[in-house]
């Protein structure tokens, strides 16, 4: 019953709690596809195309700007005896390479990670570590 009343609620609020809002939810629908038959073709990549790319293209920027913000301050210190530590060639995109600082402790079966735009801090790091 439980299962039952959580349906009834997201259809509530999916599809609207009456008829007419129903009906107004199709009409809305009908009108966004015939706009997407009938538009001419700069009309529809400004409609339709364009605002994916430009949310795509913002995700990456703020998630680059998170990524250039990380300093020394932001990393999660773990304790632990050093098994092994190198920076290490990864394959990217294409043909790029990665030169990741990659640390190994003894008791964790993971490698931790730092990637090589903070290739800068490696050797304060190295030195710290050992």
């Amino acid at each position: 019953m439980c299962k039952f009343r959580e349906w009834e609620v997201f259809s509530r609020t999916l599809f609207g709690s009456n008829l007419n809002d129903a009906v107004s939810m199709l009409k809305s629908i009908k009108k966004a596809l015939s706009d997407f038959w009938n538009l001419s073709n700069s009309k529809f990549y400004q409609k339709f195309i364009l605002p994916v790319f430009a949310m795509l293209f913002s995700w990456g920027f703020i998630a680059h700007l998170l990524q250039m913000t990380y300093d020394t301050k932001s990393l999660i210190a773990n304790e632990g005896s050093v098994k092994y530590i190198s920076v290490v060639r990864e394959d990217g995109y294409k043909s790029n390479y990665y030169y990741p600082l990659k640390i190994r402790l003894n008791k964790s079966s993971n490698a931790f990670r730092l990637m090589d735009i903070h290739k800068g801090h490696f050797p304060t790091l190295l030195e710290t570590i050992n």
